[in-house]
């Protein structure tokens, strides 16, 4: 027995409010338990060097934002239980195979980060962004890592549960939409760049962070400009899972472009966003925008060509 259109929806609509309202509760108490470990690290006198040294400068640079971020994701691993069980999941999404999905992953990335950088590259030589003083070259490590990381994560939740789940009951079509709008409104969650919290101590900054948000979709110019981006990345993810069969694929894609984004912002500044074709980032903008559906096309063709999604 399946569900209707009309009783899946609803689940997912729920899903991210709750999401929201959880990460603000949790935002004060992951700020509250880093001071206290960054106390911790500097009286056993481990803040000097090392790994403690690293944790340490971490939890100096993090903002009320970044703890929202991370509480996002400790709240989703929360409630997905939930979600999963108000879908009816009854097993774990497919992987793909092992072989074929390395080659998948690493075709993939080498697209997604390539093409990134060849804008950012571009728009380097045409004096829309600078280098910095000391280019962080040397942080391209971390940002594979974290690129993975992320990916592995989102990709296991985001188009093997939910796009999974939501294709078997309101369609591919509709399940295309439905979860990359989702994925849009989820990375979407910031708050203006120029804000700065009066206390980034107190017990309410999550609310405050969850706020100023609502404030900044509600900018039309910034909202175009990028959640249009993100809904693109989101359709680009969510055909090559559909068409492949396989998670690798848009492994390789999300960790590639998490790659770029990261390793070009610790490499160069912007003095000036040009909306709408470029942002302060280089995933906000209508040239990102084209990039990405040149990438997603490439994609399809380079490694998921003879291959018809389903309807």
């Amino acid at each position: 027995m399946t569900q209707s259109k009309g009783s899946v929806l609803p689940a997912v609509l729920v899903f991210l409010p709750a999401v929201l309202l959880l990460a603000a509760l949790l935002t004060p108490l992951l700020q509250h338990a880093a001071s206290a470990c960054a106390q911790w690290l500097q009286i056993q006198q481990w803040d000097q060097s090392g790994w403690g040294s690293w944790l340490s400068g971490e939890i100096r640079r993090a903002s009320p934002s970044r703890y929202f971020n991370r509480a996002v994701l400790i709240a989703c691993a929360l409630t997905l239980p939930l979600l999963w069980r108000r879908l009816r999941i009854e097993s774990l999404p497919t992987w793909g195979r092992i072989g074929p999905g390395g080659k998948q992953l690493l075709v993939g990335w080498l697209l997604a980060a390539g093409l990134l950088l060849a804008l950012g590259a571009s728009l380097t030589a045409l004096g829309v962004y600078q280098m910095r003083p000391r280019p962080g070259w040397q942080v391209w490590p971390n940002a594979l890592l974290a690129g993975l990381c992320v990916a592995l994560l989102e990709e296991w939740l985001l188009r093997g549960i939910l796009l999974d789940s939501l294709r078997r009951k309101i369609g591919v079509r509709a399940a295309l939409w439905v979860s990359s709008l989702f994925f849009s409104l989820l990375h979407f969650l910031k708050p203006p760049a120029d804000w700065k919290p009066a206390d980034p101590q107190a017990w309410g900054i999550g609310f405050e962070v969850l706020a100023q948000i609502g404030s900044n979709l509600m900018q039309p110019q910034v909202l175009f400009a990028e959640f249009t981006t993100l809904t693109m990345v989101g359709l680009v993810l969510a055909r090559a899972r559909v068409t492949s069969g396989s998670l690798w694929p848009c492994i390789g894609l999300h960790a590639g472009w998490v790659f770029g984004l990261k390793w070009f912002s610790a490499l160069t500044l912007m003095s000036q966003p040009q909306l709408p074709w470029i942002g302060a980032q280089l995933k906000v903008g209508l040239l990102p925008l084209l990039t990405i559906a040149m990438t997603g096309w490439l994609h399809e063709r380079l490694v998921l060509r003879g291959r018809r999604q389903p309807r």
